[in-house]
Formats: structure tokens, sequence, C-alpha cells
């Protein structure tokens, strides 16, 4: 009688584990579908192409799904499949705008790459924004929505929350959901704007870290500090309490250190 009292346990454990994998996998898939099923309108026209396996949008065009959209003149949506099975995998748009919650990403030319999760954006005048920072570009900008990361080339320049500003050729920072910065390396021209003390900061790389309020810079530095220059190989800002350290790898330089 022992032996059936554990078995009818065990038989309950094994159900109730079963139950719940089939509720978790039907709430993923009905997730999934969500964020699959696409939605297709325009004022001027709608054009489907069998052949092609395209939807062309004209017009104050829109693509939207539970968790983005899309607004351009144009829009070009691609699928696989039927067209009712609503597996699009590529958009195209153009002169338009990429949102997402607080992120906006702009840009002569869109391609969201559904599958990949990857915004591209091309053009002179591109831009990442939200209500808190922002990132503008005059060549190409790449969000990946998987690890919210962003490459950006062209000049491009940073406008961070608290004044802070940067300027430079290329530009890797992961955000967060509201679009604010949480890191981010620079390279090629880099000009950082600190505060009224650190007016001017050049360097060829610069990576900063939110986390540790800290700011790495190397190569050709010069700080503008008041009225006076330092210059070195390598320098740390605390963007904290102000405190810069100022490095030189050559023998004959002077470590510069100023504090606010």
């Amino acid at each position: 009688m022992l032996i059936f009292k554990y078995l009818n346990v065990i038989i309950t454990y094994l159900f109730l584990l079963l139950f719940f994998f089939l509720l978790t996998n039907i709430s993923l898939s009905e997730e999934i579908n969500k964020q699959s099923t696409l939605f297709i309108k325009a004022d001027e026209s709608l054009e489907w192409n069998r052949k092609e396996q395209t939807i062309f949008a004209k017009g104050n065009a829109k693509v939207h799904n539970e968790t983005m959209e899309i607004h351009a003149s144009k829009i070009v949506a691609k699928y696989e499949g039927e067209i009712k099975e609503n597996k699009f995998k590529l958009i195209s748009a153009f002169e338009g705008f990429w949102k997402q919650k607080d992120l906006i990403i702009k840009g002569e030319k869109i391609i969201y790459n559904i599958s990949n999760q990857e915004v591209n954006v091309i053009g002179q005048n591109v831009s990442v924004t939200s209500k808190v920072d922002k990132i503008f570009c005059s060549k190409n900008i790449n969000y990946l929505q998987f690890n919210n990361s962003i490459e950006a080339s062209g000049d491009c320049r940073v406008e961070m929350k608290d004044n802070k500003k940067l300027a430079a050729k290329k530009i890797k920072a992961s955000i967060n959901q509201n679009g604010e910065i949480l890191n981010f390396f620079a390279s090629g021209s880099v000009n950082l704007f600190l505060d009224e003390d650190l007016k001017s900061i050049s360097a060829d790389e610069a990576e900063y870290n939110k986390t540790t309020s800290t700011i790495f810079l190397e190569g050709n530095i010069e700080l503008l500090v008041g009225s006076s220059y330092l210059n070195g190989d390598k320098a740390i800002i605390n963007t904290l309490n102000g405190v810069a350290q100022v490095f030189s790898n050559k023998n004959n330089n002077v470590t510069g250190f100023i504090k606010n």
C-alpha cells in the first residue's frame, strides 16, 4: 500500500509539471505571435506582389505590432510562405522612423530585420533618441534589440541628460529599455564636454562606464581646465567628483592631477 501511495504522489507531481510546462509554452507562443503579427496601412495605396512576396505601402505608411511601429512615406514588407501566415521577415522603410516605447530611430532608409531583431538606418541625418539620451550621425546607425546595443558611424554626436556631450567618428554603446546610455566606446577625433570646468577634452579613444561614473581616455589627450591645458597619452576622469588624472607613456612628461 505504501508503494501505491508514493506512486500516486509521483504521478500527481509529473502531471503538475507537465501542466506548467504546457502553460508556459502556450504563453510563450502567444507572446511570439503578438510580436510577429504585423499590421500594415497607408493613405495612398497598398500593393501586394504575390510573386515577390512583398507588400508595398505608400503615403503616410505604417507597420506595427505589439512591440514596435514604423512610420514612413514608403514601406516595403517582405514575407515568407503564404500571406495569410503573416510571417514577415524584413521591413524596408523610406524617410521615416522606427519606434519602441520611448526609443525612436530615424533615417532616410530603415531596414528592420525581424528575425534578427536588428534595425539599421542609413542617411546623412540619422538618429537614436529617447527622453533621456540622444545620438546623431551622418552615415548609419545599427541597433540590436536582443542586447540593446548600438553601433554608429559618420560624424556622430551624443547628447546625454546631464548636459554631457560627445563627438566622434564611431560610437559603440549599450542602452537600457528607456534608451539611456549605460556605457559607450568612441573612436576617431573624440571630443567631450562634461561641465564648465572640463569644457573640452579631446582624445583618439574614449570609454564611458555609467556604473562607475568613469571615462577612460587614450591617445593624444588634451584637457582644457579653466584656461589651462593638460596633455598626455592616457587619462581617467570621474564624472561624479570631477577628479581627472592624466598619464603619459613618455618618461619626460609629467602626470597631471586636477580636482575641482
